[in-house]
């Protein structure tokens, strides 16, 4: 590149002294009569060479076909001809053909861009460097040889040839810039040199007729947007050796139908497959490397599917001895898995490591892991049973959220925190046992639960958050520990079938059951159907406390089971009220609820 700073200190220089042209610039005519120009540079031994220069009023003098000379006779001297400057032939829509001699070692940046109707440039062995956007869109080129002794291709070099249909690019290039052959939509195969280390940004993005792809072994990082688009390909096999896959590396190639996972790899980065809605198998040799990939996004997410070979899909899961940890994402939306055995040399499991496994029936979490985090089976709606050991502290958010076919889940006392959303819609789950290690439930974490038929709060958790039973609509009891000091909105909302409320709480606090930011804690059909029963001798207190007040029936002391008899066995109307909790000295039309001397209410509809 040493010639190009030459050549730009010379323009730097005409533009001081105000002269009108270059004082090292020559022209001169090729073989075939085409005037040329040329700018005089000396090379790292200090001779004089020359490069092929741009003039800005003379690209519609190139037509068809041009040969580059090897040398220049100038005043009697004859100069090699070793360099295409930067912009020589830039724009030259006319030009066809160009024949570059074996003088030439570097071809600058822009040097034929936009020659649209170039269709072949022979390019000598003796070029080491194309430079960036050398050949950008130059549409019509059909066919380019990269030679034997090229080491770089920069960035943009071939970008948006269109015409390209293969490509070689030889051993001896180390380095192939951002974006260096994008958009070249006629492109169906490249061989891409083992002397390559990376595949930089966009570099074979959008070259949708791209069917297949050999990538080196001596390649260990596949850059963003990499292949983004290119939706001809249909499999890609990553070498041993390549340790991390970029954002959006193969972005929306709906044509992969697979991908085989080196052991190398340690990380997938951001949406690195996104899009890929073809994708049917993911193949990797070794579960144990496979546990230890960072996942920010994972194949399995679209294939769904593990394969250990081409024929051999993964059902049933053994993670290995040697396994200390299970990524997050791991195994996220893996359907094809029925089982999973984990070893007691796992101490953690990552947040949604087996999220949308939904043909995971049953698993056994051993005593080794201290945490179930964060989504760890969220989605798993096949999954009917679940053993968590006494050496877990805590229960993360989503853990277990929309596990449908769970009907039942120990909760061992170990456990101090149940996040938020635990359990949403765990709707086959007909109980579960809070035991008083507990000291803390996130909102919502039992919401739409709605086989739950009775509940009971331990007197260590202290508030009862938002939306924690809302929608268990098969609640029909539920009991409050003493040492709850608040209770949000819509903690009990919408549980139809609620009847019994049992309060232990001595130190009343107002709860709201009223509809305004926040659902109310109890909807009115609570309200006027479920009994409140409350501590012996808060009676009173309840009754004047705002939202507890609301509760149309309230009791002292637990409800022993034990039903009361008539001695008459006669079973009278006690009081009657309004569907809106007003007490009626008469019936009204409409919807009654009546109050039993035997303790039961009824509705009625008077006409």
């Amino acid at each position: 590149m040493k010639h190009l700073r030459f050549y730009f200190l010379l323009v730097l220089l005409m533009s001081i002294t105000n002269t009108s042209a270059l004082p090292y610039e020559i022209t001169a005519k090729n073989a075939d009569g085409i005037l040329i120009h040329y700018y005089f540079f000396e090379n790292e031994i200090g001779e004089r060479e020359l490069g092929v220069m741009y003039v800005d009023y003379d690209t519609s003098s190139f037509h068809g076909y041009i040969v580059i000379p090897e040398s220049v006779i100038y005043n009697d001297i004859a100069y090699s001809v070793t360099a295409i400057g930067s912009d020589a032939f830039r724009g030259c829509s006319g030009l066809t053909s160009v024949t570059i001699p074996n003088s030439v070692t570097a071809i600058g940046s822009d040097a034929f861009r936009d020659c649209s109707d170039l269709t072949s440039a022979t390019i000598p062995n003796s070029v080491t460097s194309i430079g960036n956007s050398a050949f950008y869109y130059c549409s019509s080129l059909t066919s380019v040889t990269l030679p034997n002794g090229l080491t770089s291709i920069g960035s943009e070099a071939f970008c948006g040839c269109s015409g390209l249909t293969s490509v070689t690019i030889p051993n001896s290039v180390i380095t192939i810039g951002e974006f260096a052959f994008s958009d070249c939509r006629g492109l169906t195969s490249v061989t891409i040199s083992n002397s390559v280390r990376s595949i930089e940004r966009y570099t074979f993005g959008g070259c949708s007729s791209l069917t297949s792809v050999t990538i080196p072994s001596g390649v260990t990082s596949i850059g963003y947007e990499a292949f983004k688009e290119c939706i001809g390909l249909t499999s890609v096999t990553l070498p041993n050796g390549l340790t991390s896959i970029g954002s959006e590396a193969f972005w929306g190639c709906i044509g992969l139908t697979s991908v085989t996972i080196p052991n190398s790899l340690t990380s997938i980065d951001v949406c690195a497959f996104y899009g890929c809605y073809g994708l049917k198998k993911v193949i990797i040799s070794d579960v144990a490397a496979w546990c230890r990939i960072s996942f920010s996004s994972t194949p399995l997410s679209y294939a769904q599917h593990l394969y250990s070979d081409e024929n051999t899909e993964i059902t049933n899961l053994v993670i290995p001895n040697s396994v200390t940890s299970i990524s997050s994402e791991a195994f996220w939306g893996c359907i094809g898995l029925t089982s999973v055995t984990i070893p007691n040399s796992v101490t953690a499991i990552g947040e949604s490591a087996f999220y949308g496994c939904s043909g995971l029936t049953s698993v056994a979490i051993p005593n080794s892991v201290t945490a179930i985090g964060e989504g760890t089976f969220e989605k798993c709606s096949g999954l009917t049973s679940v053993t968590i050991p006494n050496s877990v502290t805590a229960i993360g958010r989503d853990a277990f959220w929309g596990c449908s076919g769970l009907t039942s889940v120990a909760i061992p006392n170990s456990v101090t925190s149940i996040g938020k959303r635990a359990f949403w819609g765990c709707s086959g789950l007909t109980s579960v046992a809070i035991p008083s290690s507990v000291t803390s439930i996130g909102e919502s974490a039992f919401r739409d639960c709605s086989g739950l038929t009775s509940v009971t709060i331990p007197n260590s958790v202290t508030q009862i958050e938002y939306g924690l039973f809302r929608g268990c609509s098969g609640l029909t009891s539920v009991t409050i520990g003493s040492g709850v000091r608040s209770i949000e909105g819509g903690a009990f909302y919408n549980c139809p079938n609620l009847l019994t409320v049992i309060s232990h709480i001595k130190i009343l606090f107002e709860i709201n059951n009223t509809d305004g930011d926040q659902y109310p804690v109890f909807d009115k059909i609570t309200l006027i159907n479920a009994t409140l029963y409350v501590p012996e001798g808060t009676i009173n207190k309840y009754k004047s406390v705002k939202g507890w007040k609301d509760f149309l029936f309230i009791e002292e002391g637990v409800p022993s089971g034990i039903v009361r008899l008539n001695t008459d066995n006669a079973i009278t109307e006690m009081s009657r009220y309004s569907i809106d909790g007003k007490k009626l000295s008469e019936p009204k039309q409409g919807i009654n609820i009546i109050k039993m001397s035997d303790g039961t209410t009824k509705k009625i509809i008077v006409k």
